[in-house]
């Protein structure tokens, strides 16, 4: 699939992000250590069905915006994605997100990025095209200390945005809009059986799923399934 780059402006960062498509918009966020384009072949079916797809890149890891990731708490990224959909459409967009992991040692060895990837997704075997392309981009020094960085404001508060505190509660309440989330059998990175209690954290109405034979990028794995289940969803939630 041939992508357009483009820029999406927002009052908090310029996000620059890879788009096709036209239609309703449905923007899909990578984790890692991932790049905006594992979503191509869902992104492909998606269009086929009369979607726009934008992939943004995450705040931190883009050549752009690299040196813009101050605070790596989860907030900012949740703040990110709401200005990214405001500026896509006032009236909302539809929205896909991949977890986000961390690389303790990846300065040392970058072989663990070959290893994340193996062992979250032990069924994939990832085309010499992308796996370049991912290790292009984790070949970057501050894409690895952003990515630290994440990771270590998990557990240490002073790596959360002061300015977004008052979110901090909302965000800890269950989900107060129907979810559908979606997991891996074989995921290696969050086991399948931490999805069972799944439905406490989330609204009334939500659907929880865990796909056969797919490990932790799913997306990529079973693009025709999972480009079902959500075309679905977004139906059903309309």
């Amino acid at each position: 699939m041939d992508f357009e780059e483009i820029v999406v402006e927002t009052e908090r960062l310029a996000f620059p992000a890879l788009a096709a498509g036209d239609g309703p918009v449905v923007v899909c966020w990578h984790g890692f250590p991932d790049h905006p384009a594992t979503f191509e072949p869902l992104a492909e079916r998606l269009v086929a069905a009369g979607r726009r797809v934008v992939l943004p890149y995450l705040r931190g890891f883009h050549p752009d915006t690299a040196d813009a990731l101050e605070y790596g708490g989860s907030l900012t990224f949740a703040a990110d994605a709401a200005a990214v959909a405001r500026a896509l459409d006032p009236d909302g967009v539809d929205m896909i997100g991949h977890d986000v992991g961390a690389g303790m040692v990846l300065q040392l060895d970058r072989r663990l990025i070959d290893y994340l990837w193996a062992t979250w997704s032990p069924g994939l075997t990832l085309s010499p095209e992308h796996r370049e392309r991912v290790h292009r981009m984790y070949g970057d020094e501050r894409y690895i200390a952003n990515s630290l960085k994440i990771y270590r404001a998990n557990f240490d508060p002073s790596g959360h945005d002061p300015a977004l505190v008052e979110f901090g509660g909302r965000s800890e309440a269950a989900a107060g809009k129907p979810l559908l989330v979606l997991a891996g059998a074989d995921d290696g990175c969050i086991a399948a059986e931490h999805f069972e209690q799944a439905y406490r954290g989330l609204a009334p109405g939500s659907d929880v799923a865990v796909l056969r034979n797919a490990g932790h990028f799913l997306h990529l794995e079973q693009p025709d399934e999972v480009a079902r289940r959500v075309l679905r969803w977004f139906d059903s939630i309309r």
